[in-house]
């Protein structure tokens, strides 16, 4: 349906739109794509929430601990859960007691 919208309309499909249909992988690709060109905290965010879908923890845990840094607090609130998620499935108790604690 996305790929006929896309062809026939002209309409520029969104990544979030793979995430409501469950299509982890193909919102993943979508949102990488995004942040080649882009450094958005939508899209990363986007990422993140698709690695969890995954089951992709090292990776989830590695993005949220490079965005953690540099990331304003209502961000920090966003991706705590995400944090805590990897490191839970890890078992990093330092990583999980930091993201909770947010």
């Amino acid at each position: 349906l996305l790929v006929h919208a896309q062809k026939c309309l002209n309409l520029e499909v969104k990544e979030s739109w793979y995430e409501k249909l469950h299509k982890w992988e193909e919102a993943l690709d979508a949102y990488r794509q995004r942040l080649k060109t882009e450094q958005a905290a939508e899209a990363q965010e986007g990422c993140m929430r698709c690695l969890q879908a995954l089951g992709e923890w090292e990776q989830l845990k590695d993005m949220t601990e490079a965005a953690w840094s540099s990331a304003l607090p209502d961000a920090r609130s966003r991706i705590a859960p995400l944090g805590a998620a990897a490191a839970c499935q890890i078992g990093d108790v330092e990583q999980l007691a930091m993201y909770i604690e947010a």
